[in-house]
């Protein structure tokens, strides 16, 4: 299983970077990737998902080398803490992603980590690491870095 990080620091308030990041679409509108993420299903004002949080779930489509991808996500937002991805539907069905943040001052941190088990004997480690490095590192990299820029700009 390969377990990845990246952050970033945003000069911004925890609970303003949190209300931004939990608009899973809105989210990824500036990440030129990203061609289109619908909404799915929502679990109403509160509704529990099974880790404690507000659960949803979206359907991606994204741009890699001019082809186009989908997936499909389930989401549990737990609030001003993290924001909890895991495909159920596409080419890495199990792939867990978090956002964690963590307030430092007036500052907050943003934490990207990527949970990937191919479960392919003798060469899903190198599969891991292949995809980590050519395809989700960058996306995760893109979406950190224009978060950052969105949400400094709007000072």
């Amino acid at each position: 299983m390969l377990c990845k990080k990246e952050s970033i620091t945003i000069h911004r308030k925890l609970p303003e970077v949190f209300k931004k990041a939990q608009d899973i679409a809105a989210c990824f509108k500036d990440v030129s990737a990203y061609q289109k993420v619908e909404m799915l299903d929502q679990q109403g004002d509160g509704g529990e998902g099974e880790e404690g949080g507000k659960k949803s779930s979206h359907c991606s489509t994204i741009r890699i080398f001019g082809i186009p991808i989908s997936y499909t996500s389930e989401t549990v937002i737990k609030q001003n803490e993290s924001i909890n991805h895991r495909q159920i539907k596409g080419p890495l069905r199990g792939l867990k992603t978090t956002w964690m943040f963590d307030a430092i001052g007036e500052d907050t941190r943003v934490t990207v980590s990527h949970q990937l088990d191919l479960k392919i004997p003798v060469i899903g480690r190198w599969l891991e690491l292949i995809v980590y490095t050519l395809f989700i590192k960058p996306l995760a990299k893109n979406f950190l870095v224009n978060m950052k820029q969105n949400m400094e700009e709007a000072k």
